[in-house]
Order: structure tokens, then C-alpha cells, then sequence
């Protein structure tokens, strides 16, 4: 792999556990490799473009603005080398450079493979099909891709199945914890900040950015249902925006179940004080429809949190013992679970224990890195797709081949 600096691609983050996954990422390839040896692509005057260059990566920057990067995609082939390496971390290829380059996507677009999931059904009219249009859109750049890295078994597997993907071009690099959500990095003045900035009592941390399938809007329901059965004080800690519209409706339900007072929104987390704010909370909650794999595992495994997830067969296969399993529609159920969260100790150490335990499973962030270095050397020895096997993927949707 020496022919040409390797590409990292970080067009496609600009916000929420991406960019945290990526800044972690950029700054243990530099412990483990020569910074020299790759060439980043990020947003112009980016988080990832000024960890880049602060590493000694070199660092072509694009515009962050949508059809800037989309230009870029379609018309860079002429800034790169025939037949280089492109590792772009989680999302599409650069499509106009893909005669040329040797491609390999991460891809954490769990809702491509899991046709059965109505995972739009939140959304009406012209909003629903712009997001099934981006979707397919979405399916089909990465059909362009010749490799594929996942989080999880499960989604690899769905791949091969569903979207007929080569299994040789297929591999597997586990989530882990982020550099950047260790214990040792709670700066105690950001987590005394927090701390007050949170109502007393036990705190539930939702860390998500506002979107409907985070679910946070069922929060509303639980919560009165959670105050009929507890007298401990309580609130659901939130880190949406208050612009977005998904951040409304959640204050909206809060509201119409008159328990306002236990929705403590702070807006979004800066990447480096996530974990001060985990630090200050009680456990970590996570009600998705679905995820590839979420930060927030792992995040409150390694803060020695508890975790309360969606009972889901994605989040089962991912954390095991190692979370409380909820149905977020089901608020008068998931609300004496939560109490007994809140009464129960015991219950409380049983959890985190489960989750530091998960964690021995996992790689670390060091392993992890030379994991996704193991699948560019592979790729660049597989070469580069030959049509007919690229003409057997699947590029729209995967609808027709659900699993039995």
C-alpha cells in the first residue's frame, strides 16, 4: 500500500456521534501509523479538519455546505490517483471518483437492511418520501463501493443476504468507547456546570441529537406514569437543539402530559464534554426504533453508567446482559422498570458490572484502528469490484429479499 497516500474521507460527518467517532479515530491512527501516509478530505474549517492538521495529517478542505460536498463527490476525479485507496468513514463513496479509486465505505445506515422496519412511518406526506428518496439514493451510491465495513455481525450478515454484497468485500470492526468518553477525560469544572444545571433527583440522559427515531417524544408518557409510582425526583436530561423541529414535539408531548418540569434540555453536548455530562448523570437511556450501533453503549458501559435501551433485536445482539430492555410505547410497563432502576441499587451495580464486563468483548480504541487498517490492506489485495459481480448488488432496496 505504498503507491499513493490513502484517503480519508470525512465529507459525510458534520454532527453528533460521527464527528465524535471521527476526531477519536483521526487521533489513534496517529499513535499507530505515519500521519504522512494519508491525506484527509473534511468540511472546511471543521472539528475533523482541525484535528487533522493539528495531528500533522495533510487536509483538503471542502465547503460544509451540501451541494458543495455533493460537487466535490461528482466532479473529483481528477484529483486523485488511478486506482488509489479511499476509506471513507461512514457514508458513500466519492461516486465521480470511482472508476479510479479503490473504495471502501463504512456504513451505518442500519435502516438500509432492515426493509421490515417502517422506519419512516413518523413522517407525512412530501417530508416521508424526500427521506425514502435519500434512502435509495443512499443504497445506491454505496453499490458503488468495493468494500463494506460494519459494526455488527448482524448488519454484515443482512448485507450479504439482502443486498447480495460479496462476503470476501464484507468486514466486521466493532464499536468501541471514543477517546474523548473516558473517566480520566471529566474536566471537573464543565461536570460542576452541568451538575448544576440539572435539577436534583436521578437523572435520565438521553444523548441524541433531535430526531424522531430517538424516540425521546415516548419520554413524555413514561414520565407521567413514572411520577404516579415514585416519589423520588427525577428529570429526563435532553441534548436536542431548540431550533429543531423534533425538539418541539418532544416539548410539546412533555406539556400535554403535564410533566414539564422533569425535561431538562441543554442543548448540544460539546464532543469534548460529553463525558461531563455523563459523568453527572445516573444512566444513559436510548429508546431507538434502530441503530447500526450506538455510541451510547459503549459510552455508558466505559462512564459505568447503567443503559436503558429499546428491547430490540439489534440492541440485544449488541449489549446482551448489559442493559435494562424497554418498550418505549408501552409507558405504563417501561415506567416500573425505570422505578425500580431508581430504587434499586443492587440492580443499578449489576448493570454497570454487566456492561464493564461487555466492554472486555470489545476492541480497544488502538485495536480497533489497526482493525480498519486490516480491511484497507484487504481491499487494496481484492482490487477493485468487477461488474458482474457489482451488477448482482442490490441498489435501491433490499424490500424484496426480506429474511425469513
Amino acid at each position: 500500500m505504498n503507491k499513493s497516500r490513502i484517503l480519508l474521507n470525512f465529507l459525510w460527518q458534520g454532527a453528533g456521534g460521527g464527528v465524535q467517532n471521527a476526531l477519536s479515530f483521526i487521533e489513534t491512527l496517529s499513535t499507530v501509523a505515519d500521519t504522512g501516509k494519508f491525506h484527509v478530505i473534511a468540511r472546511k474549517d471543521s472539528n475533523i479538519a482541525r484535528k487533522a492538521m493539528g495531528l500533522g495529517y495533510s487536509c483538503m478542505q471542502i465547503k460544509g455546505n451540501g451541494p458543495a460536498r455533493y460537487r466535490f463527490s461528482m466532479f473529483c476525479k481528477s484529483e486523485f490517483e488511478k486506482e488509489q485507496l479511499c476509506f471513507t468513514f461512514f457514508g458513500p463513496p466519492l461516486l465521480g471518483a470511482c472508476g479510479n479509486l479503490i473504495n471502501i465505505c463504512g456504513v451505518a445506515y442500519s435502516w438500509l437492511y432492515y426493509p421490515e422496519i417502517t422506519f419512516w412511518k413518523h413522517y407525512r406526506g412530501p417530508l416521508r418520501w424526500k427521506k425514502e428518496i435519500k434512502a435509495r439514493s443512499k443504497m445506491y451510491a454505496l453499490s458503488f463501493a468495493d468494500y463494506w465495513i460494519f459494526e455488527t455481525r448482524t448488519l454484515a450478515q443482512r448485507a450479504i443476504e439482502l443486498a447480495n454484497y460479496p462476503a470476501e468485500r464484507v468486514g466486521v470492526v466493532r464499536m468501541t468507547p471514543s477517546l474523548l468518553v473516558r473517566p480520566e477525560r471529566v474536566k471537573q469544572g464543565a461536570a460542576r456546570i452541568f451538575d448544576q444545571s440539572i435539577p436534583k433527583g436521578f437523572r435520565f440522559l438521553f444523548l441524541a441529537m433531535a430526531t424522531s427515531n430517538k424516540r425521546i417524544h415516548h419520554a413524555a408518557a413514561i414520565a407521567a406514569e413514572l411520577k404516579k409510582i415514585t416519589d423520588k425526583p427525577f428529570s429526563i436530561v435532553t441534548t436536542m437543539s431548540t431550533e429543531s423541529a423534533y425538539y418541539k414535539k418532544v416539548s410539546q408531548a412533555f406539556n400535554k402530559h403535564k410533566v414539564s418540569e422533569h425535561l431538562c434540555n441543554l442543548g448540544p453536548c460539546p464532543y469534548d464534554q460529553a463525558a461531563c455530562l455523563i459523568e453527572v448523570c445516573d444512566c444513559m437511556c436510548l429508546f431507538s426504533v434502530l441503530e447500526s450501533f450506538s455510541n451510547n453503549f459503549v459510552e455508558a458501559w466505559q462512564m459505568r453508567k447503567p443503559l436503558v435501551a429499546t428491547d430490540k433485536d439489534w440492541s440485544r445482539s449488541v449489549a446482551g446482559q448489559a442493559a435494562l430492555y424497554v418498550d418505549p410505547e408501552q409507558p405504563e410497563a417501561t415506567a416500573r422498570s425505570l422505578a425500580q432502576l431508581i430504587e434499586d441499587e443492587n440492580r443499578r451495580r449489576t448493570l454497570v458490572q454487566n456492561g464493564v464486563d461487555a466492554l472486555k468483548n470489545y476492541p480497544t480504541a488502538e485495536q480497533k484502528c489497526k482493525q480498519y487498517l486490516e480491511c484497507i490492506q484487504k481491499a487494496y489485495t481484492l482490487g477493485k469490484l468487477n461488474k458482474q459481480d457489482r451488477k448482482k448488488i442490490e441498489r435501491y432496496s433490499c424490500s424484496r429479499r426480506i429474511l425469513k
